[in-house]
């Protein structure tokens, strides 16, 4: 073999190592985007799966607020139906999250519901 021939095989080598190295470094790297994306559904879904709770918590307690408890479930229903993208399911829980904050200022007008225990613990972490 000469010298040119020599040449052209090391570089079609190089060339075919660098192309496994980078496929092997992306099917890594989208492996690590489906899990973290997998860990945000999970917890999406274990915080939608907190409405009901909170509903009937805060349902004796705040009679003339349907409308929000009515929203609220209303969100709920479309988040597990599992139908939702991923970006839907961000805006619902955006969406959650002000009608959440709704609630907890709503919850300032009625003591005996701020100091239920309940409610207490659904407002934890």
């Amino acid at each position: 073999m000469d010298t040119i021939t020599l040449l052209i095989v090391v570089c079609a080598g190089l060339l075919l190592l660098v192309g496994i190295v980078l496929f092997i470094t992306m099917d890594g790297l989208k492996n690590r985007v489906q899990f973290a994306f997998s860990g945000i559904d999970t917890q999406l879904k274990k915080r939608f799966d907190l409405i009901p709770n909170l509903i009937a918590t805060v349902e004796r307690y705040m009679q003339h607020e349907q409308q929000v408890l009515q929203q609220l479930t209303s969100l709920r229903s479309q988040a597990v139906r599992g139908t939702a993208t991923t970006d839907e399911l961000v805006q619902m829980d955006n969406q959650l999250t002000s009608t959440l904050r709704s609630v907890f200022a709503l919850s300032e007008n009625y003591p005996q519901l701020r100091a239920s225990e309940n409610f207490i613990q659904l407002q934890g972490p």
